[in-house]
């Protein structure tokens, strides 16, 4: 006796006669509940996206590598450090403060030359900072370059608010870029400049230095005042780490 086969309709992966009808059930299943989903969503459309930029400022800061930056006329805890050491414990802190604002870092000495652009990662800068060394940028003072770079560097960031802190020990030796000419073009950028004059006027632990003997005599300080004034910025006389600290805490405020 010939046995007929039975099918069952409710299990359309048995049926012999549309095996994909189960497969096209199933798309249109999880299309119904995507349309779903986005219906309960409710989507609107509120315009053109405006991007959201935190207020903030833009810092570079212009620092003198010359090989004069090694003179011992500084104390920090009652011991002789060099210049350069104490200027790198003052812009940490200073860093460390200004979160939340882009800087950026320019060393100079035979020329300028950009450390790191203007950038928001302040423990990142921090740590450039720690690695500031003599032996980076030459000898010689190039003043006029590090303004120069630093108008470069603001006009490709597109920067609105333009601030340069620059500190220096000793005079323009290099001659490619005048200061004063650089100044005045950043001043017609738009850009202001805080200059710092660094040196002790008195000599430290140097038995062979006279009472007369000034190891900030090679300062141009009148270059500098002439800067800032130029900028609408403003000259500060650092004479020891103190007097430092206080200078970069009146710039922060």
């Amino acid at each position: 006796q010939e046995i007929e086969p039975l099918y069952v309709a409710t299990l359309p992966h048995l049926s012999q006669q549309a095996p994909h009808r189960h497969y096209s059930l199933f798309l249109l299943a999880l299309l119904i509940w995507s349309l779903l989903l986005l219906a309960l969503a409710r989507p609107a459309w509120l315009g053109e996206p405006e991007p959201l930029e935190r207020p903030h400022r833009d810092l570079m800061l212009a620092i003198d590598l010359s090989d004069s930056m090694r003179t011992m006329d500084m104390l920090e805890q009652g011991r002789p450090v060099n210049r350069l050491q104490v200027v790198k414990h003052q812009l940490r802190q200073f860093v460390g403060q200004r979160a939340g604002d882009r800087i950026g870092l320019i060393l100079f000495a035979d020329h300028a030359y950009l450390m790191s652009p203007l950038t928001s990662d302040w423990r990142t800068l921090q740590s450039f900072i720690d690695e500031l060394d003599f032996s980076m940028a030459g000898y010689l003072t190039s003043i006029g370059e590090a303004i120069g770079l630093s108008i470069k560097r603001f006009r490709d960031e597109g920067s609105r608010q333009k601030l340069l802190i620059l500190l220096s020990d000793g005079r323009d030796t290099v001659g490619t870029v005048s200061p004063l000419a650089a100044a005045t073009l950043a001043a017609q950028h738009q850009m202001r400049i805080y200059t710092i004059g660094l040196g002790a006027e008195v000599a430290l632990d140097d038995p062979l230095a006279s009472a007369t003997d000034n190891p900030a005599a090679d300062l141009d300080e009148q270059t500098l005042r002439e800067i800032a004034r130029v900028t609408q910025g403003h000259y500060f006389r650092a004479r020891d780490p103190e007097s430092l600290a206080a200078i970069y805490q009146e710039i922060d405020a």
